[in-house]
């Protein structure tokens, strides 16, 4: 059959399919069996199917629908007749149908033929074997012929010489205006309007084992003639040669060619009367297409020149153009976007919610600018970039799509960040160069006042003996007076202030000497691990202030370890460079030497480093901590034209 013939049981499932649709839209054989819709198709296209086959069961009896649709890239019209199939006792066991792709009407009787060239083939080889099963076949050909029977398509079966009938269903007494008694046994040969037409089909019948499809006119019984688009197929019955014969009505197509016809006369008299009358403008619209030819030459000289990009889209939104420079600049291959739409063929970082903005910016035909997103290519590499586009429209007011332009945003987005860590260390140098100067006043003030209380004091201590009473008193004095003037010294080396007697140093020397030190302090759960350069340039820097600093460090660290761990120091060289100089906004470009101690403490939050150097801030218990360790050692960095970095990771 050149129709798709199919059966489903209640549930929907396919017992019996065809081969015509699943070859048609490239799927296996028998693919469909003991499937869905809901399985086998998209879901628009199940749901048209279902509904369908819905109102067979409902109705109880044929309906005829047109069925349009989407499948594996191409549009699929099918004229269906869809019917219930009855148990013995009249009960509704399943739905068959019988649906005709007009379309690819001369494709799908081809198959048949080949179809038919097959089963004849099985049929001869399988004929002795199958003898057993001729109750199962009378039972199958039943069916058949209940199938046959309520087609759309005219079928009937006819000896090959006499035309004699022996089968014929509804639809070709309708198409012949007789009934099926009439037909059957009676002859096929009144109905052709030539016996020549009849001829010809027999000898291409008897070559080929088929004949057709051809457009032919028949008689019918009441004398008018109709057009039908007939099809012949061989079928063997008891060593005999029969004919199938497959008859559709196409009067309607051939009354619309008549019209299409007719119309086409009268078209082709208006458009050599229109001709006529555009002769005189030719000149002028060659003019003009010169003229646009130079724009658009210089339009695309101008694209491929600019650092940007420029694409087009129609007016179903879908890429139709790009410029040179789009797979310069962005590694992807323009082919591979057009004719789709943005939101399904790039590979971005955009939510769903994103693009339905952008989609909604499109289909209410609206310009956007700087719409930025990361765009993922093929080798995994990520590029942003930015759109902007504006809607076209004819002279008549028609929208015809977008053009736009597309930029590579990588190196602007690089330069804000820049920017904003700039900023940020900007701000952090005001805010502790703020500090220092705070720190640095008061502690010279207060120092000023302790010198006052400490001169006083050894007067004091002059004219009263050890004996007094007031001894004790006076030496407590004495003593937060000298603990004050420690702290100014702290505060005056964190304001940068303090006296230091610089001289040429080896870090290296000094960190050995005083890690000596340091392993007899820390506690016996912490591991030192010391790791000299051994090749390190010398310092120009206080000694004992060095020694200091790096005490204090190991001290924090120890803190940051009371269940033990490793505290590890090392030195090394650093060339600071234009290249690395971003890097380290504190140094001038040159050489310089590094003192590094690492531990594998409990590490601090943003919070706590974004204040570590601020005097008197500490996160440790009261009594445990002065918070002037670190504010003490950046003071002395900062005074010695040197840096201290902070590098920790929470926990």
């Amino acid at each position: 059959s050149p129709a798709y013939i199919f059966i489903k049981d209640l549930e929907g499932r396919y017992i019996v399919s065809g081969d015509k649709f699943t070859a048609k839209v490239g799927w296996p054989k028998g693919y469909l069996l003991g499937k869905t819709d809901d399985e086998i198709f998209p879901k628009p296209v199940a749901d048209i199917l279902k509904s369908n086959d819905r109102k067979v069961i409902n109705a109880g009896k044929a309906i005829s629908v047109k069925e349009s649709f989407s499948l594996a890239d191409q549009e699929i019209t099918n004229i269906s007749v869809k019917f219930p199939l009855f148990d013995t006792q009249g009960k509704i066991t399943g739905v068959a149908g019988i649906a005709t792709d007009i379309s690819e009407l001369v494709q799908a009787e081809n198959k048949l033929k080949d179809a038919s060239k097959i089963l004849e083939q099985q049929v001869h080889e399988r004929t002795k074997e199958l003898s057993e099963e001729i109750e199962v076949r009378q039972r199958t050909e039943l069916e058949l012929q209940k199938i046959l029977s309520s087609s759309p398509v005219g079928v009937c079966i006819s000896e090959k010489e006499s035309g004699a009938l022996s089968f014929a269903n509804k639809s070709i007494c309708d198409l012949l205006d007789t009934t099926k008694e009439e037909l059957i046994s009676s002859s096929t040969l009144p109905f052709w309007r030539k016996s020549s037409y009849r001829d010809e089909m027999l000898s291409e019948f008897n070559e080929t084992g088929g004949a057709g499809p051809k457009e032919i006119k028949l008689h019918r019984k009441n004398g008018q003639s109709k057009w039908v688009s007939l099809s012949w197929t061989k079928l063997t019955v008891g060593n005999k040669e029969k004919i199938v014969s497959w008859l559709y009505d196409i009067s309607q197509i051939k009354e619309a060619e008549t019209l299409f016809k007719s119309s086409q006369e009268q078209l082709e008299k208006r458009v050599a009367l229109r001709t006529s009358e555009l002769e005189s403008e030719i000149e002028d619209r060659r003019k003009i297409e010169d003229a646009l030819r130079e724009s658009e030459a210089k339009f695309k000289a101008s694209a491929n020149s600019a650092s940007d990009w420029f694409w087009g889209m129609d007016q179903t939104y879908r890429f139709n153009s790009f410029s040179e420079r789009m797979e310069e600049i962005t590694g992807i291959n323009p082919k591979d976007l057009l004719g789709s739409h943005s939101w399904k063929a790039l590979t971005t970082n955009l939510k769903k919610e994103q693009w339905d903005k952008y989609k909604s910016e499109l289909i209410n035909t609206k310009p956007f600018r700087d719409f930025k997103f990361d765009v993922v290519r093929k080798d995994g590499s990520v590029l942003p970039v930015s759109i902007s586009g504006i809607p076209i429209f004819d002279d008549l007011g028609f929208f015809k799509g977008y053009r736009g332009a597309g930029r590579d945003i990588s190196q602007e987005l690089i330069a804000e960040e820049e920017a904003k860590k700039l900023e940020q260390q900007l701000q952090q140098s005001q805010k502790m160069e703020a500090i220092g100067q705070l720190t640095g006043g008061v502690a010279h003030d207060f120092n000023n006042i302790l010198a006052i209380i400490l001169g006083n004091l050894d007067l004091v201590n002059d004219e009263i003996s050890e004996e007094s009473s007031l001894h004790s008193f006076i030496k407590a004095i004495e003593g937060s007076a000298l603990r004050g003037a420690q702290l100014t010294q702290r505060l005056l080396a964190y304001s940068r202030k303090q006296a230091l007697h610089p001289q040429k140093a080896d870090l290296d020397e000094l960190a050995g000497g005083i890690l000596e030190l340091m392993e007899r302090l820390l506690s016996e759960a912490i591991t030192l691990h010391y790791n000299p350069s051994k090749k390190l340039q010398p310092v120009f820097a206080d000694s004992s202030q060095i020694e200091n600093a790096l005490m204090n460090l190991c001290i924090n660290s120890s803190d940051a370890m009371p269940n033990g761990g490793d505290l590890f120091i090392k030195t090394g060289n650093l060339t600071v460079t234009e290249t690395n100089v971003q890097d380290y906004p504190d140094l001038k470009e040159g050489q310089y030497s590094w003192l590094s101690v690492r531990d594998t403490g409990s590490g601090m939050d943003a919070t706590t480093l974004n204040h570590a150097f601020e005097p008197f801030f500490t996160t440790k218990e009261i009594g445990k901590g002065t918070g002037l360790g670190l504010s003490m050692i950046f003071g002395f960095a900062k005074q010695s034209n040197g840096t201290i970095l902070i590098e920790r990771e929470l926990g």
